[in-house]
């Protein structure tokens, strides 16, 4: 019994032994294999997993020569390396190190101790493709939220950073736009609650000199508010010295400020916080030979020889201490003093008796030097020139009587120029006054008035409820400040009045109000008119400060062309009310009112004539930074359009529905709509959106109309002679991705697929039956054809493409087209297209007959202008064309004594070129009968002037030449030359002149040759 006692106690203590021998040896291999995880990573396997990882898991792609990391010496890299978008930004850093805390880190706090960046180099490429996509796109490198996101915050619990000899290129294509140089800073970052120091510095290169830039300071942000400025304390200094404008260029347009600056800037400022608020800022900025322009000036420029700021405010508990505030520039002087309440919650609290509070200010301003630098910017009529002008204003509080006071004037005065070499100037100056007072009674506006040659405007009463009234006599307001800004030619006319009430408090703040508009009269630079008898707009709206909305009980509008209103409405202001926005729109809109209005800026619409009643009933809303715009009850009733010379389109009713989406921020839109009529309806869909720097513009619609109408409506946009009749049913699809900067080029990068046709179309005496044409555009080309036209007992051919690559584009072909086919002709044909051939058939009459035109070459510009760069190589004849009168050939005829009668003509082939406006050809003939007579080396100018060689079918002899018989007697041959417009004539006294010339050198020769025949017979007898 011991005995087996004894082995179950040894088998009990073998088993304790092979648990703790078995523990032992898991946590010896756990810990050899912690040990050894330091020098697997460090190793070129450990190396190649990194980068795979990584790399695999961002844009770019990064590299480094050499990895060593250990539990107690920390991490080090060697030669890293990091490109980001082909180019876009390259960085190389000779050696990161650093010493993290790996227990706190895997407690989930980033404590990376004393970490050391030697010699980082970035260079960042504005002009590559794939970091210009990033940002217009919206993403940026590394993860960077875009403005309105919430920032991620890193449990930061320690990091000392030290950044020695770094360097920062900004290049634009292979010119560098800012180089920071000698970047050396230590930042001490610590978590929210407790104090980060930072000390950076670096030079920025200039054209001339190298710029300093230094920031130093503490600042320890509030626990409860993280990292941001409310409820933080510390403390601030930022110095420049010496720093180019035009040195920061790269910067500034990373930052999408689109500017470019000139001139040096030295800036010293100082500054305290504590618990979120401003205790101290002193300090001054001067700026030398300033110049700013860009974009956002519109071609236009700033620039001043000096700049002076000087500041020094305080902060006292809600106060804040104004003790200088002094800017100075070459044509601008402000300064101000005083104490203001840090928030002022409301203008009674501002203006009460014993606050406090006082201000002190004053301004003035070179008007003429600032308007002189940037007409474009103000509106400023081009070719003006503005000599003088001052703006001065100043404002005060002081306290009298029990009673506190702020007053403040304004004065524009002075302002003269120069136009077309006539001065010009402001009769009289523009003034504003104000002054409000505050008692135990309360807030009072006692004086509020703005008054200028050309109107008034007078407003007095409380803080609770405060009244106005204005009026202007807009012919006297164009007279004045027309002077100076451009109106393009426009004038007005009429009396504008109006009143008004403002009641409420801080919470919430009612406006209503009235204003009429009397006999107000729009004229055009070219003299027409439109204009409206009366006007009345009335209005009631509520405003929410706190929360940022505005409400819209009503405004509604009623005119002579109709009435529009708005009604329980709303919009949103301030800082994250943006999406707040809901406006239900009613109209009724008498049509030819309104187009009265419209011809006055459309050339062509003074030809048109619109009538009808338009009622419709729409919303605009927004929702996820969209502005959305939807109808589905717009009602047009009784439409006309009328266009001169065209039957009218008349329909007794039209229905349009419709939504649409537009995003300001990038300029995308979606828009879908149906139209329906009893002749025409159109449906369609247009989506612009943008991906990747490129617009991507796609539409569709399905036509189903009558000719017969529609031509009513795009009559304007088709030659005046043109007629086309049918009912069709016909598609259009297209789509175009180009360049957001470069619109231009939709057309050359269109595809587009469409068919179009027309049952019977008339123009210039050819009358086409049934055609379908066939549209389809890629790549920038768009092939029109093959188009097989049934023309006056002939054919109609024609295949070209219109190439939109070129600039204008041209529509071209370069194959053998046989356009016209045994093709009737007329009158009208003739006197629109063989006229510009031979002068037979100017002011012809009575032609009939077929024609032919073949062609080798055509190239026709698409635009202004592009009649005179017309080419075109071509072949033309004409068989039993008959002719009833033509004074021309009338005249060459009278040579012979052959009468006016009736002639049958023929066109032998021949070859002519259209080129810079003319048309020309080396020889043509026509046999009238059968009596040829050929036009040689002819110019004719598409203005219908002629000049070439005409041989006639008579000989010097007197006999007359007939088809297909030779003759060795010379011909009489006329010059003919007329100019644009003129008749062509026969010249007899030329002719007589030349041919009588040419049989005195006839007879001449045949008297010398039996002369010296006979004389030569003397010698040798």
């Amino acid at each position: 019994m011991e005995g087996k006692n004894r082995k179950k106690e040894h088998s009990k203590q073998s088993t304790k032994k092979l648990i703790l021998w078995t523990v032992s040896v898991l946590v010896i291999a756990v810990v050899l294999l912690l040990l050894l995880i330091p020098t697997f990573l460090s190793s070129g396997k450990g190396h190649r997993i990194i980068l795979s990882k990584v790399n695999r898991s961002i844009d770019g792609k990064i590299d480094f020569s050499d990895l060593s990391i250990g539990w107690f010496k920390g991490v080090e890299v060697r030669d890293f390396q990091f490109d980001y978008g082909e180019g876009g930004i390259l960085a190389s850093i000779d050696m990161i190190s650093t010493r993290p805390n790996y227990l706190s880190i895997l407690a989930g706090n980033l404590s990376f101790g004393r970490t050391v960046i030697e010699r980082p180099q970035v260079e960042i490429n504005l002009q590559s493709h794939n970091l210009g996509d990033k940002v217009a796109g919206g993403s940026l490198p590394d993860g960077t939220k875009s403005k309105g996101e919430n920032l991620v915050l890193l449990p930061v619990a320690r990091i000392d950073l030290l950044v020695n000899n770094g360097q920062v290129k900004i290049k634009d294509g292979s010119e560098t736009r800012v180089e920071l140089s000698q970047i050396n800073s230590e930042v001490k970052l610590r978590p929210a609650g407790k104090q980060t120091d930072f000390d950076i510095g670096m030079a920025v290169s200039g054209e001339e000199q190298a710029g300093e830039i230094k920031a130093k300071g503490q600042v320890k942000p509030d626990k409860g508010h993280g990292w941001n400025l409310e409820g933080a304390s510390g403390k601030i200094d930022f110095e420049a010295d010496g720093l180019e404008l035009e040195s920061l260029g790269g910067i500034l347009t990373l930052a999408g400020i689109d500017v470019e600056g000139k001139g040096t800037i030295t800036w010293q400022m100082k500054s305290k916080i504590s618990e979120g608020r401003l205790k101290e800022l002193s300090g001054s900025i001067k700026g030398k030979d300033l110049y700013i322009s860009g974009p956002v000036l519109k071609g236009d420029s700033l620039s001043s020889n000096s700049l002076r700021l000087e500041v020094n405010i305080t902060g006292r508990d809600d106060l804040l201490a104004i003790d200088k505030l002094q800017l100075e520039t070459d044509w601008l002087q402000a300064e101000a003093q005083g104490i203001l309440p840090i928030s002022i919650k409301s203008s009674g609290e501002f203006l009460r008796a014993g606050s406090g509070y006082d201000i002190k200010g004053k301004v003035a301003c070179d008007v003429g030097s600032v308007l002189s630098q940037m007409p474009r910017t103000f509106g400023v009529k081009e070719g003006m020139r503005i000599t003088s002008g001052t703006l001065e204003a100043d404002v005060k509080t002081f306290s009298k009587d029990s009673g506190r006071y702020i007053t403040g004037e304004g004065r524009l005065e002075g302002l003269q120029g120069e136009f077309q070499g006539k001065a010009v100037s402001l009769s009289q100056p523009i003034k504003a006054e104000a002054r409000i007072s505050s008692s135990e009674a309360g807030v009072s506006f006692e004086k509020a008035v703005l008054t200028a040659g050309f109107g008034k405007i007078t407003g007095s009463g409380s803080d609770k409820i405060f009244e106005y009234e204005a009026e202007f006599d807009l012919s006297k307001l164009q007279e004045e400040l027309g002077q100076f800004i451009e109106t393009k030619g426009y004038r007005v006319a009429g009396e504008l009045a109006g009143s008004g009430k403002v009641v409420g408090d801080k919470d919430r703040i009612k406006v209503t109000g009235a204003t009429q508009l009397k006999g107000f009269r729009l004229i055009s630079p070219s003299g027409p008119s439109a204009q409206e008898p009366r006007a009345d707009i009335g209005f009631s709206i509520s405003v929410e400060p706190k929360k940022g909305i505005v409400e819209i009980a009503s405004v509604k509008a009623n005119t002579d062309a109709g009435q529009v209103e708005i009604n329980d409405g709303m919009f949103g202001f301030g800082e994250g009310r943006q999406e707040v926005l809901d406006l239900p729109i009613s109209a009724k809109v008498n049509l030819s009112k309104v187009m009265d209005f419209v011809s006055l800026f459309w050339s062509r619409g003074s030809q048109i004539k619109l009538a009808g009643m338009a009622e419709s009933q729409a919303r605009l809303s927004r929702q996820e930074g969209y502005y959305q715009f939807v109808t589905d009850g717009t009602r047009i009733s009784g439409l006309k359009i009328e266009y001169p010379g065209r039957k009218p389109f008349v329909q007794k009713e039209v229905l349009l529905s419709g939504e649409g989406q537009f995003n300001p921020n990038d300029e995308t839109y979606r828009l879908k709509w149906e139209l329906a009529s009893s002749q025409i309806k159109v449906s369609g869909e247009l989506e612009k959106s943008f991906a990747g720097g490129q617009n991507n513009l796609e539409g569709k619609a399905d036509l189903e109309y009558d000719w017969a109408a529609v031509r009513a409506i795009v009559g304007s946009f088709l030659p005046a002679d043109f007629q086309i009749f049918g009912k069709r049913k016909d598609k259009i699809n297209f789509a175009s991705k180009y360049p957001k900067e470069n619109p231009e080029q939709f057309l050359s990068n269109l595809n587009a697929q469409a068919k179009l046709g027309f049952n019977r179309a008339e123009y210039l005496g050819l009358r086409f039956r049934a055609t379908d044409i066939k549209i389809a555009a890629g790549n920038g080309m768009m092939g029109i054809g093959p188009i097989v036209s049934p023309a006056n007992g002939g054919q109609l051919n024609f295949e070209g493409v219109i190439d939109f690559r070129q600039k204008p584009a041209k529509l071209e072909t370069d194959k053998e087209l046989h356009i016209i086919k045994d093709v009737a002709i007329n009158d009208e044909t003739t006197k629109h297209f063989l006229s510009y051939l031979n002068p037979i058939f100017a002011n012809s009459v009575g032609v009939s007959g077929t024609a032919n035109l073949s062609c080798q070459k055509l190239s026709i510009p698409l635009g202004a202008g592009a009649k005179d760069k017309i080419y075109l190589k071509g072949r033309i004849w004409g068989d039993d064309i008959n002719v009833r009168s033509s004074d021309f050939l009338g005249q060459l005829l009278s040579l012979a004594g052959a009468g006016a009668r009736e002639q049958s003509l023929k066109i032998h082939p021949t070859e002519f070129v259209v080129k810079d406006g003319f048309v020309r050809y080396d020889n043509m003939q026509i046999d009238v009968g059968d009596n040829p007579i050929n036009f040689r080396n002819a110019i004719i100018g598409l203005d219908k002037s002629y000049d070439m060689s005409i041989v006639l079918p008579w000989t010097l002899a007197g006999r007359t030449l007939h088809v297909g018989k030779q003759e060795e007697s010379e011909r009489i041959e006329l010059r003919l030359k007329a100019g644009p417009g003129e008749k062509p004539k026969v010249d007899l006294g030329k002719l007589i002149e030349n041919q009588g010339r040419k049989l005195l050198e006839q007879e001449g020769r045949k008297l010398l040759e039996q002369e010296g025949r006979k004389l030569l017979e003397d010698l040798l007898k």
